[in-house]
Order: structure tokens, then sequence, then C-alpha cells
């Protein structure tokens, strides 16, 4: 299965598609009020894609969850503005990564968005990628390094941890979620 983005034809914009061998192409659709509809990651199971979207004028983007149950869902729990980025999902997709209000999240339907703060000294954070059990994540983070941000590695038992300080980001998480890279 393959997930991405095809030109509509009625009045610009895009519209997220999904690609299976059996079905072919199939429209996901544009979620309402939005401009460019695109989706831009896949569970592993295939049921689950991150939405990416981006209003009329090109300013505002927000990230919502598309099933093949539901179709597109908002991200709750957020005490933010809005989910603006979701990187990554889970295999079975039950656990989302990504950004909002500047900080890193992860979210599932039990616990809705849960920012997962910043390393010492630094106020921001992006997660960029989830483990396939959805139990470790990986991004960057502002600090206090002379690179002024750090990879880092997160799980709850330990919560975020720094990773090398030469290291800028980290960009993939290993299945088991014992290696990184960046």
């Amino acid at each position: 299965i393959v997930v991405g983005l095809s030109r509509r034809n009625e009045g610009g914009g895009a519209t997220a598609i999904r690609w299976a061998e059996a079905e072919g192409i199939q429209s996901i659709g544009v979620v309402p009020g939005k401009y460019i509809t695109s989706a831009t990651e896949l569970s592993g199971d295939g049921s689950t894609a991150l939405i990416r979207t981006t209003d009329n004028s090109g300013g505002s983007n927000e990230a919502f969850r598309w099933t093949l149950s539901g179709g597109f869902q908002p991200f709750t729990g957020c005490s933010c503005e809005q989910v603006s980025n979701a990187s990554g999902v889970s295999r079975d997709g039950r656990v989302v990564t990504g950004q909002a209000s500047g900080l890193a999240y992860r979210w599932t339907e039990e616990t809705g968005v849960v920012g997962l703060g910043a390393l010492p000294g630094g106020s921001l954070s992006s997660a960029l990628a989830i483990s396939r059990d959805g139990k470790t994540i990986v991004g960057n983070s502002s600090s206090t390094t002379p690179l002024g941000v750090q990879a880092f590695r997160w799980t709850a038992e330990a919560g975020m941890e720094a990773l090398d300080p030469l290291l800028y980001s980290a960009y993939s998480v290993s299945d088991d979620g014992k290696s990184v890279a960046g």
C-alpha cells in the first residue's frame, strides 16, 4: 500500500490518495475547508494514514489521522491551538507522534495528545519517527549544545534523553527502538 497526493482538476489544490495492488488508486479525499490534503505516512498494517493539510492561503498546516473505517479524524486532547504535524505512526496505527505548538507529542486514543517537552535548556522539540510498537520516539530539541539543537530518544520509562551532542537530529528508529539514525 502506498499513500501520497494527487492534483485535483476542479479549482486546483490536491487530494490525498491511497494505492493498493488489488484496488489500484483511490482518493482518500480532502479535509473540508482545506486546499491541499496529502497523506504523508502509513502504518505498517496499512490501516492508518497520517494527513497533512494546508488552508487556501497556504499558511496554516494541520494534521489529521485517517482510517479506512473512520475517515479523517482530528487529534484529540491537545491543549494547543492545533496539531500542526504528524510525522510517525506505529505499525498498528494506534500511536502517532509529531509536533504541536512547538513541542513533540505522543498521541493515542486513550490519552489524546501528550506533550513530550524539550531537552534541558531547550524550549522547542519535534518528534520525527516512532518505533514499530510505538514505545520509542526520536527527533530533535533545542538545547544548550554548541549546535543549539540536539537529537533525542524518548520512552515512557526514561522520558526524553539527549543523544550525542554532535547529532543534530534523529530521523529514524529501528522496530525495537534500540537503534537510531540521524
